[in-house]
C-alpha cells in the first residue's frame, strides 16, 4: 500500500459528535491530520461544554481567527497538493469557500454529509415547497459533484439510500455515523430488574425536530405508574412550555443541563433512553445510550435507530405517532424483564460503535478509495 498523504477535514465548526472516530483516524493515519473549521461553536454549544474537547493528534484551525480566510485556504491547497480532503456537506459554509479549489480534478475529495431533510411539524406551504424542491436540488448537486467526489460518506442507511436515489453510484457511497467520544463503562456492572423503570431524554427542547410534543402526548394515561422520566436540556424553541409540562407531571422531572462530557456517565443510572424525533441527520445520543447499557425507545426518523434494530436493544416506532410511542411506553413500564434484556443486548453491542471500530472503517474507506486496498469496506455496526 502507498504511503498515505496528509488528511484534511473541513467543517463549519469544530467536530464534536464525530470525534471518537476522527481522533482515532488522526492517531493512526501515519501523516499530518488537520481539522479546519470555518468558525467556533455557538453560545448554546459552549453552555454544554462543547468547546472543551480533545482533538487527538490533529491540528485544529479556526478560519475566523485569520484576517483573510481565502488566503489561508489557498495556502493549504498549495502547501499540501496531494492531501486527501474530507469536506462536511454540500451546502455548508465551508463548501462555499472551498468551491474554487475543489474544482481541480486532481484534488482527492471525500464528502461527509447527513441526509437532506426538512423539519416536520404541521403542513405549512413553506414546508411543502421545501420538501418538493429537495430532490431536485440534490439531483442537480449530484450532476455537479459526482465526477469530482471520490467517495461519499453518508450518515445512516437512510442517507445512503437517499443519495443513491439522487443518482450517486453505489460504489462511491458508504453508510457512516456520528461517532462521539464514548466514556469507558464498567463492563462488569450487573444488569438488574428495575423496580421502577427510569426513562431519560437528553437534548434540544423543541417540537419540529425532536418531537417533544409527541412524547408529551404519549406520556398521557400510562396504566402503570412505576416509571419516571427525567428531561435534560432546557434549550430550544419550546423550552419554556416543555419545562412547565415536566414540572407539573407527577412522573416527569426537568433536571436542567448536563455538561456534554458528563452525559455518558450520568446515563448509567437509567434503564431506557427515549427519543421521539421527527427528523434528524443522526442522533448521537443513541450512541451514548447504547454505550451506557441502556435500552432505547426511538423513532424511525432518528437515522441512528438502525443501531437499535441491529442490536435488538429496544423498540423503534414511526415518527410523529403518539399512539405507537404510547404503546411502546406501556410495553416498557409493564415488562421489567424486557428492559433487563434490552440492557444486556446494548452491552453486548456497544463495542461495534466505539471510536476505534468506526475510525478503522473510515481509514479502510480511504485506503480503498485512494491507496489500493482491494476489498471494499463493510459497515461494522450493521
Amino acid at each position: 500500500m502507498n504511503r498515505r498523504d496528509e488528511l484534511i477535514f473541513w467543517f463549519d465548526q469544530p467536530p464534536k459528535v464525530s470525534l471518537g472516530a476522527f481522533n482515532h483516524v488522526s492517531q493512526h493515519w501515519g501523516n499530518k491530520v488537520m481539522y479546519i473549521a470555518d468558525h467556533g461553536f455557538g453560545e448554546h454549544r459552549k453552555m454544554i461544554n462543547w468547546n472543551n474537547s480533545d482533538y487527538g493528534d490533529a491540528e485544529l484551525v479556526i478560519l475566523s481567527d485569520y484576517p483573510n480566510k481565502d488566503e489561508y485556504i489557498k495556502e493549504i491547497f498549495k502547501k499540501y497538493p496531494n492531501a486527501v480532503h474530507i469536506m462536511n456537506g454540500f451546502f455548508s459554509d465551508i463548501e462555499k469557500q472551498l468551491r474554487p479549489y475543489i474544482q481541480n480534478e486532481n484534488v482527492k475529495l471525500v464528502v461527509h454529509t447527513e441526509r437532506p431533510f426538512v423539519a416536520k411539524r404541521g403542513f405549512s406551504a413553506k414546508q411543502t415547497i421545501k420538501n418538493a424542491l429537495l430532490p431536485i436540488k440534490y439531483k442537480i448537486c449530484c450532476k455537479k459533484y459526482h465526477s469530482k467526489v471520490d467517495a461519499l460518506v453518508v450518515l445512516g442507511k437512510l442517507g445512503k439510500e437517499l443519495f443513491e436515489s439522487y443518482g450517486w453510484k453505489k460504489d462511491k457511497v458508504y453508510s457512516f455515523m456520528y461517532c462521539p467520544v464514548l466514556q469507558e463503562i464498567d463492563e462488569n456492572n450487573e444488569t438488574a430488574y428495575p423496580d421502577k423503570v427510569s426513562l431519560l431524554y437528553v437534548g434540544r427542547f423543541n417540537y419540529a425536530t425532536r418531537g417533544i410534543d409527541v412524547l408529551m402526548e404519549a406520556c398521557k394515561d400510562i396504566s402503570n405508574t412505576d416509571w419516571h422520566l427525567d428531561m435534560v436540556g432546557g434549550y430550544g424553541d419550546e423550552a419554556d412550555e416543555i419545562i412547565e409540562w415536566a414540572n407539573n407531571h407527577s412522573n416527569v422531572s426537568f433536571l436542567g443541563t448536563w455538561p456534554s462530557d458528563d452525559v455518558g456517565k450520568n446515563m448509567q443510572k437509567y434503564d431506557v433512553y427515549i427519543l421521539a424525533t421527527r427528523a434528524d441527520g443522526w442522533n448521537a445520543q443513541l450512541n451514548e445510550a447504547l454505550n451506557a447499557g441502556l435500552g432505547v425507545i426511538c423513532t424511525d426518523e432518528a437515522v441512528s435507530d438502525e443501531m437499535v434494530t441491529a442490536s435488538g436493544a429496544g423498540i423503534v416506532v414511526r415518527a410523529a405517532d403518539a399512539k405507537a410511542l404510547h404503546e411502546a411506553l406501556e410495553t416498557t413500564v409493564n415488562n421489567p424483564e424486557l428492559v433487563k434484556e434490552w440492557k444486556e443486548k446494548a452491552k453486548a453491542y456497544r463495542h461495534r460503535i466505539k471510536g476505534d471500530m468506526v475510525g478503522d472503517y473510515l481509514i479502510d474507506i480511504l485506503d480503498y478509495t485512494f491507496y489500493g486496498k482491494k476489498e471494499k469496506p463493510s459497515c461494522p455496526w450493521l
